[in-house]
């Protein structure tokens, strides 16, 4: 009996280790650089990440600071990013709940690529 027990608590502890490393990131309204980190940490992570932004809240870009794919944007026109590349590692779900991402200047960047 104690080893079906020690068996099962093995399977647990496995199952658990393989499936704890999968994060949700809650983005305050406005936290235009804690977005830009919760993204950053999510393409470092191999699991299937989710990012909440703040409900109906407002991100407002006032830089660009990421270059894409060697240097272009996806239709092949030069320039900075707003927000990193998200890479093709694991799924990435960024939640918007009605937020907007706003570029007040009007800057020639792209916001996601």
């Amino acid at each position: 009996m104690k080893t079906l027990t020690r068996l099962f608590i093995l399977i647990g502890c496995v199952l658990s280790f393989q499936f704890s490393f999968a994060k949700t990131y809650n983005v305050v309204n406005g936290d235009v650089a804690g977005l830009i980190r919760a993204m950053e940490e999510a393409n470092s992570s191999s699991q299937d990440d989710e990012i909440l932004l703040a409900p109906n809240g407002l991100y407002i870009v006032s830089s660009a600071g990421f270059v894409g794919a060697e240097g272009f944007w996806n239709d092949g026109s030069e320039g900075p990013l707003a927000f990193p590349l998200i890479s093709n590692r694991s799924k990435l779900i960024i939640n918007g709940r009605g937020a907007t991402i706003k570029n007040p200047i009007n800057r020639h960047y792209s916001d996601f690529s």
